[in-house]
C-alpha cells in the first residue's frame, strides 16, 4: 500500500524539535459506508442490503468486544483496540477518573502475517 505524505517543518517555538521537518500523512478522498456497501456489491452476488445488515453486525460485535477490553483483530486490515492517554501527574489521586479514550489501529504487515 503507498501512502502519500509530505514534509512540513515544525514552527512549534515552545519544543525542542523548531524547525525540524516531520512526515505528514496526505489524505485522499473519503469513502463513505454507502459507497462501500455498493462496491461490495458490484463485486459479488449480495445485495446492498444483505452488505448493510452484516455491516452492522460486524460493527455491533466489534463495539461489543472492544468495550470488554478485547482486542479485535481483523486480519489484513489490523488489529483494533482502546487504549487511554494522560498526563504524568506525582500522584495518583490528580489523574482524572475519566481518562483520555481512543480507539487504536495496528496495521498489519500482510506479507509477514501470512508466513506461519
Amino acid at each position: 500500500m503507498a501512502v502519500k505524505f509530505k514534509l512540513q517543518k515544525s514552527g512549534m517555538k515552545s519544543r525542542n524539535h523548531y524547525g525540524m521537518y516531520y512526515a505528514h500523512t496526505i489524505r485522499g478522498a473519503e469513502l463513505t459506508l454507502e459507497q462501500i456497501e455498493e462496491r461490495i456489491q458490484s463485486n459479488c452476488s449480495a445485495k446492498v442490503s444483505d452488505v448493510r445488515m452484516v455491516m452492522a453486525e460486524l460493527f455491533s460485535t466489534i463495539r461489543l468486544a472492544l468495550s470488554e477490553g478485547q482486542v479485535v483483530n481483523l486480519g489484513d486490515l489490523g488489529k483494533l483496540y482502546l487504549s487511554v492517554t494522560s498526563n504524568a501527574r506525582k500522584t495518583s489521586a490528580s489523574i482524572s477518573t475519566s481518562p483520555e479514550l481512543s480507539a487504536n489501529t495496528s496495521p498489519v504487515d500482510t506479507a509477514s502475517s501470512r508466513k506461519a
